[in-house]
């Protein structure tokens, strides 16, 4: 083995470090550490000294396990020079080659490694969490036997106990932003994926796993008010951007879950902007219209000033409509609504994405009728969440009903379309495991452009 770690000892303003040259792994040296170095003198006297080729129980000879460091250097009366970083960071970007990190702090050790939660201000695990919570017994050849399967056996018990099986839970960030779970979606465990992180059935219909490392969220306690109410904070917004000459442009229309005025403006204002919104970020003077009241505002027009919103009064009806064709867009968990979409390969392809990026798009036909539903086809494969089941095909991502003129380009649906889709599709649904497995069937996919 040759998984070199460093070493060090929290000292005032400083980090105190030595190099293990070899044997660096939880099961070796990070199992020596916690066993064999808890009082912090030895510990000082550790780091103080010169870099080890193998770790052992005791720092020199005279110790009592007979186990003794095997030193780069010959032994301890070589004289040695500390390894000093003002903080953790600086030491991890210092040797960013190096796989083990261990460091004593606080009395605890902690440790980090390239392939564990990302470095955040404080060492990914206590190493407490591995060793003094053990579930099973000890071999006798403990350091020797203890394999990354058993590691693992042994963080998945450890998260079972505190998270068990059945465990409700409701997300408050994603360190990955790219998991379309919003703040507020409620969750329960039903396990520990491969990467040691809790697998949760989210009440989308989709699996998405939390790192209690990086990942934050709260337990819920009452399954039956949380996990199966419904989500009924859903408020129908428009966005107007103002054309500076005292006329105005729809830029946006559809549902939103945010809980309050920061979330709002900020769905709005930061980037990546929603697939169907059209012009650039809200600006000074542009209004937000809410056509169905949430649980912060009210039915009404607000102007937006200076990164907050004022009540005005606002025509809807005196200013210009979205660019593109009708079409009535469904949102995963979102009830349905109308909007307007441009025949373009970018704005359809931005339509059906997560963050606006380029996408594969794809035309399905669930029912015999003059419509098609504009999808993403590759919804499934990069686990976007489930969306709406039509004639018992099960849909994922952003999807739209939509009309072609029989000439390469869309067409705007008709009343009779949108009340059709709505009655069979208009409200969001919650989906059991079985539908779970089910794919879209796929009847002809391509672009207009």
């Amino acid at each position: 083995m040759f998984d070199e770690a460093i070493v060090g000892m929290k000292k005032g303003d400083h980090i105190q470090t030595i190099v293990v040259k070899s044997e660096g792994t939880l099961s070796c040296t990070g199992a020596l550490l916690f066993d064999h170095y808890k009082d912090p003198d030895k510990i000082e006297r550790l780091v103080s000294g010169n870099s080890v080729l193998r770790l052992g129980k005791d720092i020199g000879p005279e110790g009592p396990n007979g186990d003794p460091c095997e030193y780069c250097q010959g032994d301890l009366s070589n004289p040695a020079t500390p390894i000093l970083y003002p903080d953790e960071e600086t030491m991890y970007r210092r040797n960013f080659m190096t796989e083990y990190f261990y460091i004593y702090k606080n009395g605890d050790w902690y440790t980090f490694n390239h392939n564990g939660p990302k470095w955040e201000k404080e060492l990914g695990y206590s190493l407490d969490l591995f060793w003094s919570n053990l579930y099973m017994q000890r071999p006798e050849n403990f350091y020797a036997t203890l394999t990354t399967d058993l590691i693992h056996q042994l963080k998945e018990n450890i998260l079972m106990s505190k998270w068990p099986v059945g465990t409700i839970v409701c997300a408050q960030h994603f360190e990955n932003s790219y998991i379309p779970i919003r703040k507020g979606t409620v969750g329960k465990v039903v396990g520990v994926d491969d990467y040691m992180r809790l697998d949760v059935r989210w009440q989308n219909g989709t699996h998405y796993s939390l790192d209690p490392d990086l990942d934050s969220f709260i337990v819920i306690n009452d399954e039956s008010l949380e996990f199966n109410r419904k989500e009924d904070y859903q408020m129908k917004t428009s966005v107007y951007h103002n054309l500076g000459d005292g006329s105005f442009k729809k830029a946006y229309v559809g549902y939103t879950k945010s809980q309050n005025v920061k979330e709002l403006i900020s769905e709005f204002h930061d980037r990546p902007l929603p697939g169907t919104y059209q012009g650039d970020v809200l600006q000074d003077g542009d209004v937000i219209v809410v056509e169905e009241p949430g649980t912060f505002l009210d039915k009404g027009s607000y102007v937006y000033e200076k990164d907050g919103l004022k009540p005005t009064e606002f025509d809807q009806s005196q200013a210009e409509e979205m660019d593109g064709v009708r079409v009535l867009m469904m949102q995963p968990g979102m009830k349905a609504c109308e909007t307007r979409l441009v025949s373009s390969l970018k704005s359809l392809q931005n339509a059906v994405s997560d963050h606006r990026e380029p996408s594969l798009i794809e035309y399905s036909f669930p029912y015999p009728d003059d419509c098609m539903i504009l999808g993403n086809e590759e919804a499934k494969l990069i686990n976007m969440p489930l969306n709406r089941e039509m004639n018992g095909e099960v849909y994922a991502g952003p999807i739209f009903v939509v009309k072609d003129d029989k000439c390469g380009n869309l067409k705007d649906i008709s009343d009779e379309n949108v009340d059709y889709y709505m009655k069979h599709a208009g409200e969001p649904r919650q989906f059991n495991d079985e539908l779970m497995e089910h794919s879209p069937y796929l009847k002809y996919f391509g672009y207009f452009d």
